[in-house]
């Protein structure tokens, strides 16, 4: 289990919903959201070392398949006393096949998922307005090469109430280049027609295996020594 609790004030200028005018006001926001996995099949990978299974990922990479689950609240309150409440649960199967630790197609990751959403008001902003109340999402992650990782994920709306009911809400795709230290790549959201590209560090607060530069110093010096 994770969790993550936010507060945020911002005086913000942002579009009205369905307009394209602008509008400023105070924004008051409790976020809240419950991360579970509950395991259902772990695999035994004792044949492989640490060594390998960190080869391309900052975390070792386990096949098994484990259930999903997650819970948000938020609450906001707006300048023009208006407010928006939600509470959302989705929750679905990941399955992951391969240690990510050899050349070719050893990793291969599809997740499946739905979630519902109840709200009371409305948000006066666009960017933050709660839509397509239902949804279902695949998306799957495959190693190509190497540290080649290929993903690409949809959601379709399936909230009978909304006027884009069974219309996709979303969709992405993505190639990225990633080893244990880092990882970069490029994406494409077809749903909103927006592409970049993304960099990012791993191990910061790094205390697993291995050993301190100083020692790892020492001991060549001893060894020099030594011969």
């Amino acid at each position: 289990n994770s969790y993550i609790l936010r507060i945020g004030a911002g005086n913000y200028q942002a579009e009205k919903f369905n307009s394209k005018n602008l509008t400023g006001l105070w924004r008051f926001n409790l976020y809240g959201s419950l991360n579970s996995m509950y395991p259902i099949w772990i695999a035994n990978v004792g044949q492989y070392s640490l060594d390998d299974r960190y080869r391309y990922s900052p975390v070792p990479i386990t096949p098994g398949l484990i259930f999903n689950t997650n819970l948000t609240s938020s609450n906001a309150i707006y300048g023009d006393g208006t407010r928006q409440h939600t509470l959302s649960l989705s929750g679905g199967p990941l399955l992951t096949l391969g240690t990510f630790s050899r050349r070719y197609f050893d990793f291969t990751q599809l997740a499946i998922s739905g979630g519902a959403t109840v709200k009371s008001g409305n948000s006066p902003f666009s960017f933050d307005r709660a839509v397509d109340l239902s949804n279902i999402g695949i998306g799957i992650k495959q190693q190509l090469v190497g540290p080649l990782l290929l993903s690409a994920g949809a959601s379709l709306n399936i909230d009978a109430g909304s006027p884009y009911y069974g219309q996709l809400i979303n969709s992405n795709v993505a190639l990225s280049w990633q080893r244990r230290a880092y990882n970069f790549g490029i994406y494409y959201n077809s749903y909103s027609g927006v592409g970049g590209f993304r960099f990012s560090l791993n191990d910061f607060d790094f205390n697993g295996r291995g050993k301190p530069f100083k020692n790892i110093r020492n001991d060549v010096i001893a060894e020099k020594a030594f011969l």
